[in-house]
């Protein structure tokens, strides 16, 4: 699917992804393909190479590989609960994420490798993204 194609995958809403294409015109797009995650009340869909994804939900986090176009878990978060936003590094390994604490936001940025955690107690926290 990802040879040749330039296409974008959302996560609208729920269990679902979307890749669409942007089509010649401006601000035009067309879907190519949907796919239902095996997850629910879908939060974060953060971009880690070429061809895999990271999806959080309420139940955990997930690998999706675009080629392969399937979902499989995500072992440093396992099946951590409300994870809002997922950031990882496949070369340094690092990991950095948000997770719901008190009610939708949270206080902390989480780091693994190395660990760390960052409290911002002035701040309602829901997502976090790592800049390269």
């Amino acid at each position: 699917m990802n040879a040749g194609i330039s296409f974008r995958i959302s996560f609208p809403a729920g269990n679902s992804m979307t890749a669409v294409k942007r089509l010649p015109r401006k601000h035009s797009l067309r879907q190519v393909r949907m796919w239902e995650s095996p997850m629910t009340s879908g939060h974060d869909l953060s971009p880690v190479d070429d061809n895999r994804m990271l999806l959080s939900a309420h139940e955990g986090v997930m690998w999706f590989d675009i080629d392969r176009e399937e979902f499989t878990p995500f072992e440093p978060l396992g099946d951590a609960e409300n994870v809002k936003s997922v950031n990882y590094d496949p070369k340094t390994k690092k990991l950095v994420y948000t997770k719901a604490e008190i009610s939708w936001w949270t206080h902390h940025i989480y780091q693994k490798n190395p660990d760390k955690v960052v409290t911002i107690d002035s701040l309602n926290v829901y997502k976090v993204r790592v800049m390269r």
